[in-house]
């Protein structure tokens, strides 16, 4: 989001999958959202967004362009009004700047927390350092219910026969990881779930089986983690 002079123009990017258990009439349907994506309030009162342009690309994500009347300077609230009806676990990442490129915050919204305010009128240095610890919180968070994960890892390691082998297959992990995950919040991969998910499954079974009938080839499960690393990375993207 970027607030100008005159005025405030928003994208706002889903993939379509998660939009259609919103909407009946299919793509015709899309505008229809426009005053739910992104929602802002100064002084309690709602600014109404004006829809710019609705596209589809190749990725089958769905982009809306939308404008607001830039209001007085003061605290603007920014909320999801959609956020609470996508699929169970649907972040949005909202950054706000200014024309100029100064940062005016951001943060990462979710249903339980899925509003924040800025001030239009100064940039708030808070706001990096809040932006920050809700990738952090988000990234524990993932750790701690991201049982599909914790159980590979598990699978891995509990044949690691000291502290360097463990060490090495928990930094191949976490870079693959990091990399598909980087790769996937940029579009520049972009695998369905129906392919990813049972990916995952398949790594913990063939851990598994390999824990038993195979442990000669345990030397080299450094890059069997790495490998599988990286479909755990678009899983948690």
């Amino acid at each position: 989001m970027v607030v100008g002079d005159q005025d405030i123009k928003a994208v706002a990017l889903f993939h379509s999958r998660d939009l259609q258990q919103l909407i009946k009439n299919g793509a015709s349907s899309y505008p229809s959202l426009a005053n739910q994506i992104l929602r802002l309030q100064h002084g309690g009162e709602s600014l109404p967004p004006k829809l710019e342009r609705v596209e589809r690309d190749v990725n089958d994500n769905v982009r809306f362009q939308l404008s607001y009347i830039r209001p007085s300077p003061g605290s603007l609230t920014v909320s999801s009004g959609i956020i609470g009806r996508l699929p169970f676990g649907h972040r949005e990442f909202v950054t706000i700047r200014t024309a100029s490129g100064e940062s005016l915050g951001d943060r990462l919204l979710s249903a339980r927390e899925n509003e924040f305010s800025v001030f239009v009128a100064a940039a708030s240095q808070s706001r990096a350092v809040s932006g920050f610890a809700d990738f952090f919180l988000l990234g524990i968070r993932h750790i701690l219910t991201g049982y599909d994960h914790l159980l590979f890892l598990l699978g891995i390691l509990i044949v690691c026969s000291g502290f360097f082998a463990a060490a090495r297959i928990i930094t191949c992990f976490t870079l693959a990881h990091s990399i598909t995950l980087a790769l996937a919040t940029f579009h520049v991969v972009n695998l369905s779930n129906r392919i990813v998910e049972p990916l995952i499954a398949a790594s913990i079974v063939y851990v598994g089986c390999e824990n038993l009938v195979g442990r000669n080839s345990l030397q080299w499960r450094w890059i069997l983690t790495f490998a599988f690393g990286l479909f755990h990375g678009l899983g948690f993207a």
